[in-house]
């Protein structure tokens, strides 16, 4: 397998979106996420790019197996890692909302002369619950692989020169 990561150390899998110019590239060894056509949207099947075949411009996951580009319905640009801010942001809301309702508690059973939870601890928590919401509903990292967003096979090998 060593020689064979070597021997194709400068082809990637890219990910393009039109009118950007920046690429996300996935080297040999990479974890990838991918819709295959024809499956349930729910359906989303996790390989580790094992060769990149750029004749037959297919992603090759084991020795036996080549998944071809065209059979790719959709990418996950976050295989590993998820949603980062929909994962703090949920977080910090439970903590907030579990201590505010504790320090309300304590207030209320032993009646210090404290001031109640102010609009402060609302406004905090409603921030988080909003940022939370938001990153679940708009900042995804599944796409559907269409004339926006494609893959492609790149070889990035310099050519020895002729003499």
């Amino acid at each position: 397998m060593a020689a064979l990561i070597q021997g194709k150390a400068q082809a990637y899998l890219v990910y393009e979106t039109a009118g950007s110019v920046r690429l996300k590239k996935y080297p040999i060894g990479a974890e990838i996420r991918v819709h295959l056509k024809g499956e349930p949207r729910s359906t989303w099947s996790s390989y580790t790019i094992w060769n990149l075949d750029l004749e037959s411009k297919c992603i090759q996951v084991s020795e036996t197996y080549c998944l071809p580009l065209k059979e790719l319905d959709g990418f996950d640009l976050t295989p590993q890692g998820g949603n980062q801010m929909a994962k703090m942001s949920g977080k910090f809301l439970l903590q907030w909302t579990f201590f505010s309702g504790v320090q309300e508690a304590t207030r209320t059973l032993f009646k210090p002369p404290a001031p109640h939870l102010g609009w402060l601890h609302a406004i905090v928590a409603g921030t988080a619950a909003v940022t939370w919401a938001y990153s679940k509903l708009f900042l995804n990292g599944q796409k559907k692989l269409n004339k926006r967003h494609r893959l492609k096979l790149i070889d990035l090998k310099m050519v020895a020169p002729k003499s």
